[in-house]
């Protein structure tokens, strides 16, 4: 586990991950616990990516080929969009983000296009989960975009980030996770709501 470069308040949390490691189930519960809008790339970008393909005549799963490599600028360019209409809520933003994460260049520049705060402003987390689990969990859900990932002829060991990071547990037990993650990243949370009625 590599810790975070600084225990100020981030506005961004990434929550990255391979498809079906428990990134967005993750994140959903982090953002609630939080206070934070959550973003997520498959719902933010799906439904028009679905389009395209069907309109080009590809499956699902061509967005893992090139069609995928040439509709993903684009498909980060709104996730970008989202999470700078949001920072006053504060964001967690769940995608795999490979290419973001891959050197420390490359996360500085994605953190910049996230937040004006820069690398002092986003926070990322990665989420483990093994292959065996991941396989399960795509065979499990039957999305026709998955295919040839359960076949394993795209998706090899995913290089770990060359960034500071927070390491999540994506098999256990989902808020006990979510509370030690925030508390590690310095995001204080605010003890169960209590709902009253008044007359």
């Amino acid at each position: 586990m590599t810790t975070p470069q600084s225990q100020q308040r981030p506005q961004v949390i990434v929550v990255a991950g391979p498809a079906a490691s428990g990134k967005t189930t993750l994140a959903r519960a982090m953002a609630r616990r939080a206070g934070f809008a959550h973003v997520d790339l498959d719902d933010a970008t799906g439904p028009l990516v679905g389009q395209i393909l069907h309109s080009r005549g590809e499956p699902a799963h061509a967005l893992d080929l090139e069609t995928g490599r040439r509709l993903r600028p684009a498909r980060y360019d709104t996730v970008v969009g989202l999470v700078r209409a949001n920072l006053h809520l504060g964001v967690v933003l769940s995608a795999p983000c490979t290419k973001e994460t891959s050197s420390l260049d490359s996360w500085e520049s994605w953190c910049t296009r996230l937040t004006p705060e820069g690398i002092d402003g986003v926070r990322l987390v990665v989420v483990s989960t093994s292959s065996d689990v991941i396989t399960r969990r795509l065979r499990d859900r039957g999305e026709p975009r998955d295919a040839l990932k359960i076949s394993g002829d795209v998706e090899g060991p995913r290089p770990a980030p060359a960034v500071a990071h927070v390491v999540a547990d994506g098999v256990g037990e989902v808020e006990s996770e979510v509370s030690r993650v925030l508390t590690e990243l310095g995001v204080t949370v605010a003890g169960p709501e209590r709902l009253t009625c008044s007359s």
